[in-house]
């Protein structure tokens, strides 16, 4: 009968590890469900030794937001239906389309795979994982209502999300109003006080000095036009 490597956290928030002879992965997972231990990872044993995890390198990029939504949210499923932690990291690395945090993930997997608890292995990663984020993992672990604060976490990135989509939609508008405004301003001192100044010219009168003022502003920008083309590419 196969023996099989496991990690689990007990009622009080122990981290257990142990061993236990059984048919499958699924006998052992119910066992230890019977305990009332929350079950973090199980793994066959070869020859004494649990097989290895595959390496993972950690990524410092930043994770699209969207792609946390659906993290947590995945994730918060598969533990309230029973599965252990490290195995619903597995599935979660493998369908996960995200290419920063597919190598977090692995790298998450392994480190839970060793002994090292969920809330360890994220805080490793404080760009993918928030503050809030590890210490509110870090109290589900503890009480063992790791499905519901993921399940809430998901809700609030969601929440999050819309609020960035509305601010970005609401700052659209006043940059319209914005590029309309300098391109009329440009256009009245490129286009429209020429023509006035080449009729106050042809009627030799004396024009008051805010007067003159724009209508050199309005010779600069004519001729040095391209001048405004380069700052505003650059």
């Amino acid at each position: 009968m196969p023996t099989f490597a496991y990690v689990a956290i007990d009622p009080n928030g122990k981290t257990i590890k142990g061993r236990s002879e059984a048919e499958n992965e699924s006998a052992v997972l119910a066992k230890l469900h019977s305990q009332q231990l929350h079950v973090v990872s199980i793994s066959e044993s070869k020859n004494g030794r649990a097989k290895a995890a595959s390496p993972a390198a950690p990524s410092g990029k930043r994770v699209k937001l969207k792609s946390m939504v659906i993290f947590s949210r995945q994730f918060a499923t598969m533990i309230d239906a029973g599965v252990a932690i490290v195995r619903c990291l597995d599935i979660l690395e493998n369908q996960t389309k995200d290419p920063v945090l597919k190598p977090v993930i692995a790298q998450c997997k392994k480190d839970v795979k060793g002994g090292m608890s969920l809330t360890d292995a994220f805080a490793k990663h404080p760009n993918v994982f928030s503050r809030l984020y590890v210490n509110m993992v870090k109290a589900a672990e503890t009480g063992g209502i790791l499905d519901k604060i993921l399940d809430r976490l998901a809700t609030f990135l969601e929440t999050e999300q819309e609020v960035r989509s509305k601010i970005k939609s609401a700052m659209i508008y006043p940059i319209l109003v914005l590029v309309f405004a300098l391109t009329m301003v440009v256009a009245l001192f490129m286009f429209v006080l020429p023509k006035f100044k080449e009729l106050f010219d042809s009627l030799n009168v004396e024009l008051p000095a805010a007067t003159r003022a724009l209508f050199g502003i309005s010779e600069i920008m004519r001729s040095y036009w391209y001048a405004g083309v380069v700052v505003i590419a650059a």
